[in-house]
This record gives C-alpha cells, sequence and structure tokens, in this order.
C-alpha cells in the first residue's frame, strides 16, 4: 500500500462522497453530511497545500486523510500531553476509510503512515479531534495509542454545537518506517516558504506540480548538485540546482526521491531528514510547485539514467561542491531570471541544511 499526496481533487472528492453516502450509520457516528462537512472548498484547499493523503493499492483508493503539518488556533487551549508549539505538532482530519474497504483495519493503516510521515518531518506530536458521538474512532484511536486530552464544545456546520474529544500521540524520533534516520537524533521543525515569481508578470496559474528535492552530501563532505545549460523559454542560462524532480502519480514522497537521485546523480541515499517545502510559481508556463526538500547522505555511487530531454535539451551532469562553493555558484548563476527564480528557492533550504548538520556535529570541514 501507498500513502500518497492527492492531485486530482474531483476523484477526491468522489471518494468522500463515496463515504458519507454509503457508510453506514454516518448520521450518528461521524455525522458528515458532504456540502456541510466536508465541502467541496476545504478538499480544494487541502489539495491545494498538498495536505490530503491518499491510501492506494494498485491504484484503487482505500481511504484518505488530511495530514496538516502545524496545528490551528482552536488546539491552543487543550491541555495537551506536551508543551509544543503549533509547528512542532502535526494534525489529523478528515480521515476515511471508502465503503467497500471498511472493517479491514484500514484505518490503523493510514494512522501509521500519517505518524511515520510526521516524524520524517520533523514533528513530536500527532494530535485530532473527533464527536463525542464517533465511538467507533474514538475506539479506534484509543487503540492504536492516543492519549484523550481534553473536551470542548464547538460549533460545526454539520452538527450545531456539540462535543469534541481532543486526542494526542507523542512521537519517537526516528521511530518512522518512511525512509527517515532511524539514529534518533532531534532535528529542527521543517520550514516553509511561499515565493512569487519576481521574474514574470503573472496572468494565471493552471496547474499545479508536486516536486521532490535533496540537498545531498558525500561522504567525502561534498555536496553533490546538478549542472543545468539550457536554452527555452526561460532563456539562455547555465543553472545550478538541487538534484530532484516531479513526483508521478501513485508515488510516495521519499520513493520519488530515491528514484529520481538515482536517475540524475546515480546515488543511493539515506533520507536524513525533511528539511522544509518551498511553494514557488513559474509565471512563464503558469505553474505553481510545490517544492519538497530532504537533506540526504550518499551511500554510493552509480551510471545515471538520464532521459533524452536531460541529456540533450538540459544538458545536466553532476556538479560536486563544498558549502562555500556551492552558495557561490547559487548567487553567479542567479543573473538570468530563472536563475534568480531558483536561488530564492535553494539558498534558504542550501544554508538551512547547513544549520541542521552544524546542530547534529555534522557539518562536513574544510577542503
Amino acid at each position: 500500500m501507498k500513502f500518497i499526496i492527492a492531485d486530482d481533487a474531483e476523484t477526491v472528492k468522489d471518494s468522500y462522497r463515496d463515504v458519507t453516502e454509503n457508510t453506514p450509520g454516518i448520521e450518528h457516528t461521524a455525522r458528515w453530511v458532504y456540502g456541510k462537512h466536508p465541502t467541496d472548498g476545504l478538499i480544494d484547499e487541502y489539495v491545494k497545500n498538498g495536505e490530503l493523503y491518499l491510501l492506494t493499492e494498485e491504484g484503487r483508493i482505500l481511504g484518505m486523510t488530511a495530514l496538516v503539518m502545524h496545528q490551528g488556533d482552536d488546539y491552543a487551549d487543550v491541555p495537551w500531553g506536551t508543551a509544543l508549539e503549533a509547528d512542532q505538532a502535526a494534525t489529523l482530519h478528515l480521515l476515511a476509510v471508502c465503503p467497500s474497504y471498511q472493517r479491514s483495519g484500514l484505518g490503523y493503516d493510514i494512522l501509521r503512515k500519517a505518524e511515520e510521515l510526521s516524524v520524517l518531518k520533523g514533528k513530536k506530536a500527532l494530535r485530532l479531534d473527533v464527536l463525542a458521538s464517533n465511538v467507533p474512532a474514538r475506539h479506534m484511536y484509543e487503540k492504536a495509542g492516543y492519549a484523550l486530552r481534553g473536551q470542548k464544545r464547538m460549533y460545526a456546520e454539520n452538527t450545531g454545537w456539540t462535543d469534541f474529544l481532543f486526542y494526542e500521540k507523542i512521537l519517537s524520533p526516528g521511530g518512522g518506517s518512511a525512509g527517515g534516520d532511524s539514529s534518533g537524533a532531534s532535528y529542527p521543525p521543517p520550514v516553509f516558504l511561499s515565493l512569487e515569481d519576481t521574474q514574470w508578470p503573472l496572468e494565471y496559474t493552471d496547474h499545479d506540480r508536486q516536486i521532490v528535492r535533496a540537498v545531498a552530501v558525500g561522504e567525502d563532505g561534498y555536496f553533490y548538485f546538478v549542472r543545468a545549460e539550457r536554452d527555452d523559454q526561460f532563456g539562455r542560462a547555465t543553472l545550478i540546482e538541487t538534484s530532484g524532480g516531479g513526483v508521478e502519480p501513485g508515488e510516495e514522497l521519499v520513493c520519488a526521491l530515491k528514484r529520481e537521485l538515482r536517475e540524475e546523480l546515480g546515488a543511493e541515499v539515506r533520507v536524513v531528514c525533511e528539511i522544509g517545502t518551498v511553494r514557488d510559481y513559474y509565471n512563464l508556463i503558469h505553474r505553481h510547485n510545490i517544492n519538497h526538500y530532504f537533506l540526504c547522505r550518499v551511500i554510493s555511487f552509480g551510471a545515471a539514467h538520464l532521459t533524452q530531454d536531460e541529456i540533450e535539451c538540459f544538458h545536466l551532469r553532476q556538479l560536486r561542491l563544498t558549502f562555500d562553493e556551492a552558495i557561490a555558484e547559487y548567487e553567479r548563476c542567479s543573473c538570468t531570471k530563472i536563475g534568480k527564480l531558483i536561488a530564492d528557492r535553494e539558498l534558504p533550504i542550501l544554508m538551512r541544511a547547513g544549520e541542521i548538520l552544524r546542530g547534529i556535529g555534522d557539518f562536513p570541514g574544510n577542503h
């Protein structure tokens, strides 16, 4: 089974409609009424933000949930088991198993996947709320190790004023199995940046692209990037960029990351931690980019497997630099429009990677 980011809001809406219309007893438990909760607008927002995840198998949607890497203001006054900043806890919403697959334990699988991803993103707790009337869900959360932390009366469109219960599970650093570091080291929470395209005017945006990228560090202490030389609609430019690329339909982030690094660098890597997410725009091609950055250690190098476009159009090749050389190269390449957009996006991430490495006493020495 895969736990993937949803990219088609309409398919997600159809799945939630199926849940609300065909789950026995839902009017007495979750009390969901499609159009009141969940709504088209809520699902659109989660999908746009890359926060709606699907549990899939062989292309079939088994279940879904929204996983948000911070908590909202309505969680601030709950007596949680540990005091955390809002961005140190992840929150779970709209967890559902499709009617054809209910009563098969898939809710636990969704919880486990969400916990693993939250650990990978540096979160210390996973929190959620549930209606007091939703006894089956409460039993599942408690059996999965979630502790009841509080109760308060709140208003919801589908229920009116009613009692909500708040649950929490403390996450163990290194406890996830989604491909992250297992050393137990403590990492800072991921950064989240949102950037505008300062080089081309905005006309409209008509598509999103989920992208994975790595700040890759070798055992030799060097940082590994890709060099691209392009002459296309973005202009003629020589560029430095982190290795990575688009997430394919049905692909998990870490699997996509490792595939891309094999293809572009010929590298097998170990994911240390997530650095953060940068949302930016390429107005020239009407695209919104959601870039997921990870810090990786290179385990070994083999042959790269570049596409014809990467060879003939971008002249892609490996670039091996010290940390200071990489910063200087980003600045040098920012003299073109596309180079400036890339530098604005990646320099803060590279600096954050340096902070993480220094914080765990693993920053490469001078060469």
